[in-house]
């Protein structure tokens, strides 16, 4: 599946035998990035005192970004071997669905860098040359925009673009597991409540046993990652709000409005995703426990007598199963009007506090 070499590229599902050389220096590149990012939000707080919330609170989008980063090349194995399972989904609109969004993320650091340029030739945003070239007066107008387009091509690449082709991985690998699971619900719904005897209920009962098996290992797997690149993506919501409410009217408005448009793009969107997917898991158990109660109470309906008590019951034991970030955030549907709340909430006062002042 072409949506799975892009994570190739960017050293998640490294081959065996495939050379460390450029994923090093990716690595380097990215690291260079980020503390030029650092030194650039430094030197836009120490101009303007009155962007230290929103200085801040755009550090801790870019530094989750980087540690997401260095935590997927640690455990380089481990996610290799959740892209090889997320590759043999059999689904032809499911791998379309993929590899279009997998297009759309690498798609959005050109689109990006593209716009940012043009609003600032449009707009005469003349502050944002000055931070970009941190505050060294640059005459060449070629080279200007080059170096405007190439920096702010990695700032958007480190994030919010990296952090999203993580946000692809962790919904796709839920995306599997949950196929996996409707495969079961599918197969049992074709068995006649007569044909489900002892065999097919071990049969079934081992099924599932292995899907909670392979749904602890990708909670394990994913549990710090996914609540780092929510934390990040959070931030980001408030880096944004901020932004909105202080400098949509600045001398600089376009250039701001521009950045804020394509960001709340890419931040809230792979934000809800992690909340919406995953929560699909638990839909499809539920749905394969209520086939399985179907099928005893329609052997029971018949006059049939249980041949074995014990699978029974372990059959229809539900077992609930939430995927969450660090067991601190739980990724479900209901909570992302919570999420996207708080945010507002915060937008609000925020807003509030400046008309006072």
């Amino acid at each position: 599946m072409w949506a799975f070499k892009v994570l190739n590229w960017f050293g998640i599902g490294h081959k065996p035998n495939q050379s460390h050389v450029m994923d090093l220096i990716f690595v380097l590149v990215m690291l260079l990035t980020y503390f030029d990012t650092l030194f650039l939000y430094f030197l836009t707080i120490k101009e303007n005192g009155n962007d230290l919330k929103w200085g801040l609170e755009r550090i801790l989008s870019i530094t989750c970004s980087i540690l997401l980063m260095l935590s997927i090349n640690r455990n380089r194995h481990e996610f290799t071997a959740a892209i090889r399972k997320a590759k043999f989904i059999n689904n032809s609109k499911s791998e379309i669905k993929l590899n279009v969004l997998a297009g759309c993320i690498l798609a959005f650091p050109f689109i990006y860098s593209l716009v940012l340029l043009l609003a600032c030739e449009i707009g005469k945003d003349e502050l944002g040359f000055y931070y970009f070239f941190y505050g060294i007066p640059v005459r060449n107008k070629i080279l200007k925009y080059f170096i405007l387009y190439c920096k702010s091509f990695l700032f958007y690449f480190l994030f919010p673009t990296y952090s999203n082709i993580f946000v692809f991985m962790f919904c796709a690998s839920c995306h599997n597991s949950k196929m996996t699971i409707r495969n079961l619900c599918q197969e049992l719904e074709r068995c006649p409540p007569m044909a489900f005897t002892t065999s097919i209920q071990i049969r079934c009962l081992n099924c599932r046993r292995t899907i909670y098996k392979m749904l602890g290992v990708l909670q394990e797997r994913f549990s710090f990652t996914s609540f780092v690149a929510c934390v990040g993506n959070f931030s980001c919501c408030f880096a944004l709000l901020t932004q909105l409410t202080l400098y949509t009217f600045s001398e600089s408005a376009l250039s701001y409005q521009a950045d804020t448009v394509i960001n709340s793009i890419n931040v809230t969107v792979p934000l809800i995703m992690m909340f919406w997917i995953p929560e699909e898991i638990q839909m499809e158990l539920e749905k394969l426990n209520k086939i399985i109660l179907w099928k005893y109470e329609m052997r029971a309906s018949s006059g049939m007598v249980t041949e074995n008590p014990s699978i029974e019951k372990l059959l229809l034991e539900e077992k609930a199963f939430v995927l969450s970030g660090c067991s601190l955030i739980a990724f479900r549907r209901c909570h992302i009007l919570s999420v996207f709340g708080t945010a507002l909430t915060y937008g609000l006062l925020i807003l509030s506090f400046e008309v006072r002042n």
